[in-house]
């Protein structure tokens, strides 16, 4: 290619024009900070409430509305958490090597 073949391929690569695709999500450092403490936020809230559970189950009877309101905060907890790891998984791809192994083992540690 000649140097002014080059040059068009640059231009043309950096020209904004309008798209109707959708383009790839980008995370920004913040983002991936978000993310990272929502795991953390909602691993350390259900591993609370899973310890509060099995140190009060023994003590109180199946229908006890206390014991009810903690599964039903345990599932919710669960599935939020859900939402974060996936949302994390979706841009893996973009997630620092380091920012990953943060996640996994401070999951791994709280469970």
């Amino acid at each position: 290619m000649t140097s002014d073949q080059n040059q068009d391929m640059d231009l043309a690569q950096s020209a904004s024009l309008p798209s109707s695709r959708t383009s790839t999500p980008v995370l920004t450092n913040c983002d991936r900070l978000q993310i990272a403490q929502e795991v953390k936020k909602f691993s350390i809230l259900l591993s609370n409430v899973s310890h509060t559970i099995n140190a009060i189950e023994s003590c109180v009877q199946e229908d006890d509305p206390e014991l009810t309101h903690l599964y039903t905060r345990q599932e919710y907890l669960y599935e939020r958490r859900q939402a974060a790891v996936s949302e994390f998984s979706l841009f893996r791809a973009v997630i620092p090597l380091v920012v990953k192994f943060i996640i996994i083992l401070t999951l791994i540690l709280l469970l």
